[in-house]
């Protein structure tokens, strides 16, 4: 029984140490996501068709569709910017 105990001691010390070094999240603004986003199409001579942004339980979510190529070899895409995907 003292075993588990101690497991159990020793799992909530770790969960709370750990909170610590866990980066708190980046956001991303709006001008942020515009930048990146139209710098990748800019390097593949694609369009941004549109751009949005959401609140999702308080948090921005980016996103945005754009097309590279022309005529019958256009192709379409959705760029998401996640909250948990940024470093």
């Amino acid at each position: 029984m003292d075993a588990q105990l101690d497991d159990k001691a020793l799992e909530s010390t770790l969960a709370e140490s750990l909170a610590d070094v866990v980066p708190d999240t980046k956001t991303v603004s709006e001008d942020e996501f515009v930048e990146v986003v139209g710098g990748a199409l800019e390097a593949v001579g694609g369009t941004l068709l549109f751009k949005m942004c959401v609140q999702n339980q308080g948090e921005d979510q980016h996103v945005a569709a754009a097309s590279v190529g022309d005529g019958g070899n256009r192709q379409f895409c959705c760029s998401p910017c996640l909250p948990a995907a940024v470093p």
